[in-house]
């Protein structure tokens, strides 16, 4: 391998002899990353007119390989299945050539793997590689102290409006139960999954453990309550058209929602009213009730339309499903020949999401 860089100025024989230095040493490092020890390196300057070049001629050689490996697991989470799997997939093995960053990225999965599960008090008590640069072989030593696997103490709640019984509904965790992140993340997302807070904090308070309890602080800020919204279009079938709505977020402490919308063109003329109220898992499960009024009115055509529906909706991944009823009465006008009616009809659907 030859490697050249160019000396964009004259420089002291001193100063060029510090920079050849410097590369030669940049050059074995980055060999080294990849497990090539034993490289001979012999450096050259060449002038071609005004241009100093230097040149580096490079024999890696022969790469250091795994000789022996030593992974040693103690403590309280010695058989814990995350670090069974952490050990049984390591990257470098016997034989395999020794790539530094595959040693590093497996010692930070190990350390992220205790943290996610509540190991907080572990310890890498032992990190050695030792290479044999005449045998080109390398023994790789870890030595793993778990420690206690922490769990949740006092969940603390803090929020001042909505009532605790309707926020303990979306938790899914609970005093000593075992630690593991991914439970937070998830109760961070049942949270975001509402329309009522603009800020969620999950917070573990290690400084203040007792034992192996870990409190866990939940801070929750309200978005503001109400949401407006106005449009104004055209349509070719509809004519001139605008719509204003209103959202309240929040309309009491127990977590029920309402929605109004106006669209109105020449032709036709709707309202809707929602009342939303959570259910069993309030980010998942909601009742809908909801007026409907709708009044066309078309050269041959004029219709009236006025219901009511109660709606269950309910998330389970990325499926949503939902059943309901509707009652409505329809008046309609057509060519002069008037007609009129009371319907009871149920409704269901199911929709499947997906975002890449």
């Amino acid at each position: 391998i030859t490697v050249t860089r160019e000396l964009a100025a004259a420089a002291s024989p001193r100063s060029l002899d510090r920079r050849i230095r410097q590369a030669v040493t940049q050059i074995e490092n980055a060999l080294k990353v990849n497990g090539y020890y034993s490289a001979v390196i012999t450096p050259a300057i060449e002038k071609q007119g005004e241009r100093t070049i230097f040149r580096f001629d490079v024999v890696k050689g022969e790469p250091v390989r795994i000789g022996s490996l030593s992974l040693d697991i103690t403590g309280d989470g010695a058989e814990f299945s995350e670090f069974q799997n952490w050990e049984n997939d390591f990257p470098l093995q016997p034989g395999d050539i020794l790539v530094d960053t595959q040693y590093e990225q497996a010692l930070t999965e190990l350390q992220r793997t205790a943290r996610k599960y509540g190991y907080f008090d572990s310890q890498i008590s032992t990190r050695e590689i030792l290479i044999d640069q005449s045998s080109l072989k390398a023994d790789i030593r870890i030595d793993f102290i778990t420690g206690s696997r922490f769990r949740y103490g006092d969940i603390r709640l803090q929020e001042d409006y909505f009532d605790s019984d309707f926020l303990q509904r979306f938790f899914n965790i609970q005093a000593g139960q075992s630690f593991n992140n991914d439970d937070l993340q998830a109760l961070h997302q049942r949270f975001a999954a509402m329309d009522y807070f603009s800020s969620i904090r999950l917070t573990p308070l290690l400084d203040e453990r007792s034992g192996d309890d870990v409190p866990v602080s939940i801070e929750l800020e309200r978005r503001k309550r109400d949401r407006y919204f106005a449009g104004i279009g055209y349509s070719t079938d509809l004519g001139i058209r605008g719509k204003l709505g209103m959202d309240r977020r929040y309309v009491n402490s127990r977590g029920h929602s309402f929605s109004s919308l106006l669209d109105y063109a020449e032709l036709k003329r709707q309202v809707r009213l929602a009342y939303s109220i959570p259910l069993t898992r309030p980010d998942t499960e909601t009742l809908v009730l909801s007026y409907q009024y709708s009044d066309r009115r078309d050269e041959d055509l004029k219709s009236r339309v006025n219901g009511i529906d109660a709606t269950r909706i309910w998330k389970r991944g990325l499926h949503d499903w939902q059943y309901g009823i509707w009652f409505f009465t329809a008046d309609n006008e057509l060519d002069g020949q008037f007609s009129e009616g009371e319907f009871l009809a149920p409704s269901a659907g199911w929709s499947y999401s997906r975002a890449d």
